[in-house]
């Protein structure tokens, strides 16, 4: 179970920067107003929907997480959402809505569920699963292989079967978590408190998830 990067926030420095505690892809504050670091977690505040400004996020440099849909990798973020609009908020995403290929990560929808985007010039779906845990702790992966893509939330998971070895990636896309690319600006920002972010360089097991969420059954 080998991590590509790990983030946690309680490794911040400066206040506006996000330690990699596994390689040195730190993550940058950005936005008009910065997310906080306080008693060990992130907050996000937002909620602009489709409104492009320089909404508050956590970039990371690109390269780490431009991915082929034939490669074998995972995301996990852990995160309490206090969404109370009908805006889309940005859990994490790779992303620039200039282009309608190559993208890929987690959303909440503006019904409250989560969306999961998986998009490339031969692999298109997004859709939503069950509902997350509002105001309370939830466990999020998007985990990917060649053959299958693999989306879970608390433990509740859909997988889709496909193959494809296209890129899940723009050379514009840039990874983020908080709010996602448009242009030159940044939209769906997100209302919420992040503990962990995790990238490995397997597709994650729902054993390995299980695993995860279990660690965190008094919490959530």
């Amino acid at each position: 179970m080998a991590l590509i990067n790990a983030y946690n926030g309680k490794n911040t420095s400066g206040g506006n920067t996000l330690v990699d505690m596994v390689d040195a892809n730190n993550g940058i504050f950005g936005g008009a107003s910065l997310p906080v670091v306080s008693n060990g977690y992130i907050a996000f505040t937002g909620g602009n929907g489709d409104t492009a400004g320089n909404r508050g996020r956590i970039v990371f440099t690109a390269n780490s997480y431009q991915h082929l849909a034939s490669d074998n990798f995972s995301i996990l973020s852990i995160f309490k959402s206090t969404k109370n609009d009908n805006a889309f908020h940005t859990v994490f995403m790779n992303y620039d809505n200039s282009s309608a290929t190559g993208r890929y990560g987690n959303l909440i929808t503006n019904a409250e569920a989560m969306n999961r985007y998986c998009y490339n010039a031969t692999l298109n779906f997004e859709g939503a699963t069950a509902g997350y845990r509002h105001s309370k702790w939830n466990v999020l992966v998007f985990a990917n292989s060649q053959t299958a893509r693999l989306f879970s939330i608390n433990n509740i998971s859909v997988e889709n079967t496909t193959n494809s070895s296209n890129a899940l990636y723009t050379v514009s896309a840039v990874p983020s978590i908080g709010a996602a690319k448009k242009g030159a600006s940044w939209i769906w920002d997100a209302t919420m408190e992040f503990s962990n972010f995790l990238h490995f360089n397997h597709k994650l097991t729902n054993a390995e998830i299980s695993q995860y969420n279990n660690a965190l059954a008094g919490v959530i």
